[in-house]
């Protein structure tokens, strides 16, 4: 028997050990290309898997920008601010999302009202941002693995991976 045949045999067995316990033996599912990588919506960069504190979620909108463009608009904001003390009495700019252009919550308590209007809505980022404040008890939230969990699992069955 050659090496072909005996991978043959082997492949074989292993199918019917497979369907004998009831498992499917067809892998075209598992071998699929991943899916797409989410972008940055400002500057259209693929954003990482797992984005932590390489990315931002923004409350008003839902959306997540990458570090770059969150740390480029707060700079950016922050030379028209100095530009303006200098001339005064002109009125400074208020951080703003990059995406919507929406002021930025001011308090932890605004920003936990405005990822709570965005699960009403059914988003994905917005369940997935309150489980990761329910696991490391942030904004207010008690650390509590059992409601981060559920949230994790919410935010997975809407699309967020």
């Amino acid at each position: 028997m050659g090496i072909s045949a005996a991978k043959d045999t082997v492949d074989a067995e292993i199918n019917k050990a497979k369907t004998q316990a009831g498992e499917d033996t067809d892998d075209d599912e598992l071998f699929q290309p991943p899916p797409p990588q989410p972008e940055c919506p400002i500057c259209l960069q693929p954003l990482p898997i797992h984005s932590t504190s390489a990315t931002v979620y923004e409350s008003c909108c839902g959306q997540h920008i990458c570090g770059g463009c969150s740390a480029e608009t707060s700079r950016a904001t922050q030379r028209i601010n100095d530009a303006r003390k200098a001339k005064k009495n002109q009125p400074l700019l208020r951080p703003s999302c990059p995406f919507c252009r929406a002021t930025c919550a001011r308090t932890e308590k605004e920003y936990m009202d405005r990822v709570r209007e965005r699960m009403k809505v059914d988003d994905s980022n917005a369940f997935h941002a309150m489980a990761g404040h329910y696991k490391s008890g942030t904004y207010g939230m008690p650390k509590s693995k059992s409601m981060a969990r559920k949230h994790y699992e919410r935010g997975a069955e809407l699309g967020n991976l």
